[in-house]
């Protein structure tokens, strides 16, 4: 006998499992919505540029260009006799949401901080699934998961709290180490308590698409970051109590030694489903714990390294490590991307969520057509959608080409998700109870490694650029550039004629006609968008403001 045929005995995937996962889940439902926080929170409004210099007549600066990050300057308009830019002091956002880019004024000179924080947040991630994959073997399933869900949970609501990027930054990687580790527990606590049948739906149990959707509602209702981090923080905080009805692994009790616990837990689950006395518990536990005695008694010590052990192994480690990559690369990427995709944020976002539910018949394509077939077809699906998206970028699609893309990626997304959860109940499988927390770690960590040393490689083939210019086109410049450097040579040779120097040949028409297109692009009279903020920011400029823009 087996702790499978234990379980089936106790009554296959009966009350107490369906329980346990509904419980189990709800940990996975904040950390979906905690991981794409970021796509609300690092959305980048209009802004203009707000000086401390200003005309005493106007209370705003003139002549200001939307998402500029410097002004016009002249000795009309500011105290500045140079004629030239100013950089911002400060910022003002349009839009009726706030987001750490217009609590902290991450634009401009800070616009790196926004993927940084990103990076920053999936690098917790991979961190926390390392913590956990270890702590998850030597110290338990269910404490583990408890742990990195009190970690999110916490770091969530103190993530509200930030007062600088930089003290939001360390929370999201904090948050990103509980998700890393929740995540990878969450999966295997199901999962072992569930028959070979049956396992498939802890992957794809849409816990995962619940909080995204969650996520995106509580975004479009609140509008502020940081009442969004309460939120997520609160509710699983209200988790927590639920998690302590749960008990530990009869799996990992075994190999660990503690038979009693792994029987006390056996006969809770066959009094949940209402079975009567298991037969033969004891001795079952007694044998799969010999078991594990005499490998340990052989100087058996087990390692991240043991996923590596044998050939079948580092095969099996391998394949499923670059499984993981492209589905982590293209669920993330399209993801994070969503504020570009066509359409409404909010509501991109909910579809994010929407799109996940169908995975759930993964469930009955594992269980007729076995997890290699259902990887394949969902791994061909994804990438139909994706030459289909890379096809209408290239030769169009009319007026709807976006919406189209936008379609498109998501059903990819989607495949993409299809195939992920399948290789998770695959690579469970495929590994012993004992290294199974390792396997999930070792997935991420050794394409990280394998990426990494690729990326050493192709860094050789490059020419260095040390001291050497930039080039500024494949050729040769072109006119309007060259135009834009006669104008600076001329303003250049016009300061110098006051000091006794020549000036430089006077500019003509057409060059004054493409300067002005590469300065002020749009039309002078043009009319303010009713989204683009106040009016004064793209007003028509009069004679003097034109001449000031023109020859700056």
């Amino acid at each position: 006998m087996s702790i499978e045929t234990l379980l089936i005995s106790a009554g296959g995937m009966g009350r107490f499992q369906w329980s346990m996962l509904l419980i189990v889940s709800m940990g996975k439902v904040f950390s979906g919505w905690s991981v794409l926080q970021m796509t609300f929170a690092g959305i980048i409004p209009d802004f203009y540029c707000e000086t401390s210099v200003r005309l005493s007549h106007d209370p705003f600066p003139r002549n200001v260009t939307l998402n500029s990050c410097t002004v016009p300057g002249s000795s009309s308009s500011y105290n500045s006799g140079s004629g030239t830019d100013l950089e911002c002091d400060a910022y003002n956002f349009t839009g009726s949401y706030s987001t750490v880019i217009t609590d902290f004024d991450l634009v401009c000179d800070k616009a790196w901080v926004k993927p940084a924080v990103t990076s920053i947040q999936m690098t917790g991630l991979l961190v926390g699934a390392v913590i956990a994959g270890q702590l998850g073997d030597t110290w338990g399933r269910w404490r583990t998961n408890f742990l990195f869900a009190l970690i999110m949970a916490v770091s969530n609501i103190a993530t509200a709290f930030s007062n600088s990027w930089q003290v939001f930054a360390l929370c999201r990687f904090i948050i990103g180490a509980g998700i890393g580790g929740s995540a990878v527990m969450v999966f295997i606590l199901n999962v072992e308590f569930m028959t070979p049948k049956w396992r498939p739906i802890a992957g794809c149990f849409p816990s995962w698409a619940i909080g995204v959707c969650c996520f995106s509602l509580s975004a479009y209702l609140l509008q502020d970051w940081r009442n969004i981090q309460l939120a997520c923080g609160v509710g699983g905080l209200l988790v927590l109590p639920l998690l302590l009805l749960v008990p530990e692994s009869p799996r990992w009790l075994t190999v660990r030694g503690r038979l009693k616990e792994a029987r006390a837990t056996i006969e809770k689950v066959a009094r949940w489903n209402g079975k009567p006395s298991v037969p033969h518990v004891m001795e079952t536990l007694q044998t799969v714990y010999e078991q594990e005695k005499k490998a340990r008694e052989g100087g058996q010590r087990y390692t991240y390294l043991d996923v590596f052990y044998t050939w079948t192994n580092t095969k099996t480690t391998l394949i499923m490590s670059y499984h993981w990559f492209c589905y982590a690369l293209l669920y993330y990427g399209i993801s994070f991307g969503i504020s570009s995709l066509a359409g409404n944020i909010f509501l991109n976002i909910f579809l994010l969520g929407i799109i996940e539910l169908p995975t759930f018949v993964t469930f009955f394509l594992n269980k007729n057509l076995g997890r290699k077939w259902t990887a394949a077809l969902a791994v061909t699906s994804c990438l139909t959608c994706l030459i289909v998206c890379m096809v209408l970028q290239i030769v169009g699609f009319g007026g709807n080409k976006s919406l189209v893309v936008t379609g498109f990626s998501l059903a990819a997304r989607t495949a993409a998700i299809m195939a992920w959860v399948t290789s998770m109940t695959w690579g469970s499988e495929l590994y012993p109870t004992v290294i199974r927390s390792d396997e999930r770690m070792a997935a991420s960590y050794t394409v990280l490694a394998a990426v990494l040393a690729v990326d050493l490689v192709l860094v050789f083939l490059l020419p260095d650029t040390k001291n050497t210019p930039m080039q500024d086109s494949f050729n040769k410049l072109k006119a309007p550039n060259m135009a834009v450097a006669r104008v600076e040579a001329a303003h250049s040779s016009t300061c110098e004629k006051t000091e006794g120097k020549e000036s430089s040949p006077p500019i003509t028409s057409a060059e004054e006609s493409s300067i002005d297109m590469a300065i002020y692009p749009h039309p002078i009279d043009a009319q303010p968008h009713p989204e683009d903020g106040p009016a004064y920011v793209n007003r028509a400029m009069d004679t003097d403001d034109e001449e000031m823009v023109r020859f700056k």
